[in-house]
C-alpha cells in the first residue's frame, strides 16, 4: 500500500492528470481498499476544476499549458 501511496503522490507531483490517476487506480482497488479513498478525493477534485475552466473574460475554455492556465478562445491567461 505504501508503495502505491508513494506512486500517487510522485503522479500528482509531476502534475499528472487526475483523471489519469483515477483510471488507473480504478483498475486494481478494490471497493474497501484505502485506494478506493484516494479515488473518491481525487474524482471530487476533478468535478470542483471542471466547474472552474471557463475563462472569466469570455466563456471559453481554460486549458492549462506552460504552467498556466489560457483560454482556447480569446487567449487570456492565469498564472499560479
Amino acid at each position: 500500500e505504501q508503495n502505491e501511496t508513494r506512486s500517487i503522490s510522485a503522479m500528482l507531483r509531476h502534475r499528472m492528470n487526475p483523471k489519469f490517476i483515477v483510471g488507473i487506480i480504478r483498475e486494481y482497488a478494490t471497493i474497501t481498499s484505502f485506494h478506493k479513498v484516494i479515488e473518491r478525493v481525487l474524482a471530487n477534485y476533478i468535478q470542483e476544476e471542471e466547474s472552474q475552466d471557463k475563462c472569466p473574460e469570455c466563456g471559453g475554455k481554460m486549458t492549462f499549458e506552460e504552467g498556466c492556465k489560457k483560454c482556447t478562445e480569446c487567449g487570456h491567461a492565469k498564472c499560479g
